[in-house]
């Protein structure tokens, strides 16, 4: 058993009241009645209503994900925009994001799949697999000792565009807010709530 958690958004206009009713009706259903030591119904607390304001709600959720642990059931305001107008910077990168993800994609069929040798060995225990069977009882790891059967020039492909992409989606985030700063006063003030209880 382990930890159930769940951001819920509300308007910041909701009363608190009916937050703390949806958030332990969402308790309720999520929960392991027999394990979570006797907390009572719902989330077992009260949320915490904090005086914090992000920018975002990706910054939101990252603060919430350190609450997480001992149910604290914190919530934060944040900004939502607008639907963010696109500029030429964003749709470039959003392109070239999509561009990476395909590559990446491409190197993660697998690799042995119709090929014409007949096996690949594996570099770490030195097994030998049929390379007929690749692509349904093993892809690219190897069934014995799960090491990465694919060539190292793969996988240092493989690597580069994942740093790349990481890149471009990071510049993706930046040019987001950039654009969301200038609609500021536009933008809607939410409630997110981290609820978390015993599963």
């Amino acid at each position: 058993m382990g930890h159930c958690v769940e951001y819920l958004d509300f308007s910041v206009k909701t009363d608190k009241k009916k937050i703390q009713a949806e958030c332990d009706r969402w308790g309720d259903y999520n929960c392991d009645l027999e394990e979570r030591g006797g907390f009572g119904r719902g989330l077992g607390h009260n949320i915490k209503f904090t005086d914090r304001l992000f920018d975002s709600y990706d910054d939101a959720i990252d603060y919430l994900k350190t609450t997480v642990g001992n149910y604290r059931q914190t919530a934060v305001k944040y900004y939502r925009y607008p639907e963010v107008t696109s500029t030429k910077t964003l749709t470039d990168l959003q392109k070239k994001g999509k561009e990476y993800t395909e590559r990446i994609n491409k190197l993660s069929k697998p690799h042995y799949q119709g090929v014409k040798q007949a096996t690949v060995k594996c570099k770490c225990c030195g097994s030998s697999l049929a390379t007929k069977y690749c692509g349904q009882t093993f892809e690219n790891k190897c069934p014995v000792c799960c090491q990465d059967l694919r060539p190292q020039s793969v996988l240092d492909k493989y690597n580069n565009y994942r740093n790349t992409l990481y890149d471009i989606r990071k510049r993706i985030k930046e040019e987001e807010k950039k654009i969301n700063s200038k609609q500021k006063t536009k933008a809607e003030v939410r409630w997110l709530v981290c609820c978390e209880v015993h599963h």
